[in-house]
């Protein structure tokens, strides 16, 4: 949906509504938590979006646009990260260096904001994405939705209810 669908969403929300991405971690690992601050990393930098797109392609395959289903027919990638030396150079394809990024990755405004997403991930019960948190309030249970519309409609009324 990262890649198909927010794009979509986010055009269609309101003007007065602002939108805000932050990332779970499923893998609980070391490796979960680098690639976490490697999403944080790319907050601070520009060309967030195609970093992005580029982080996650290299997360969950290269020829895996549309998502990423294990549950899926066939399931199996192989994700070029495996480590934050395979991170590093992801960004080095979009001219951040290695000192660069561990300076941004290593600060401890990435530390707190991992904090936080890890805080609000168990707050919210995140157990999948994409989740929607409306103005830290209403969670949308996508499960109800049947279309783009209807998600947008829900957001943008939650966001803009007195």
């Amino acid at each position: 949906m990262e890649s198909q669908y927010l794009p979509e969403i986010k055009k269609g929300l309101d003007k007065r509504v602002a939108f805000d991405s932050k990332h779970v971690d499923f893998m609980n690992s070391d490796l979960g938590t680098e690639v976490m601050r490697s999403l944080a990393v790319i907050h601070e930098l520009d060309n967030k979006e195609a970093l992005k797109i580029a982080m996650f392609g290299a997360i969950q395959g290269k020829d895996n646009n549309a998502g990423h289903d294990h549950s899926a027919a066939g399931h199996e990638h192989k994700s070029l990260i495996n480590s934050r030396d395979d991170i590093k150079k992801v960004f080095a394809e979009f001219g951040v260096d290695a000192k660069q990024y561990d300076d941004v990755a290593d600060s401890a405004a990435t530390d707190k904001k991992l904090s936080l997403w890890r805080q609000q991930q168990v707050m919210y019960a995140v157990q999948s994405v994409p989740a929607f948190i409306v103005n830290d309030k209403y969670a949308i249970n996508l499960n109800e939705m049947r279309t783009l519309d209807d998600i947008i409609g829900l957001i943008n009324y939650l966001a803009l209810k007195q």
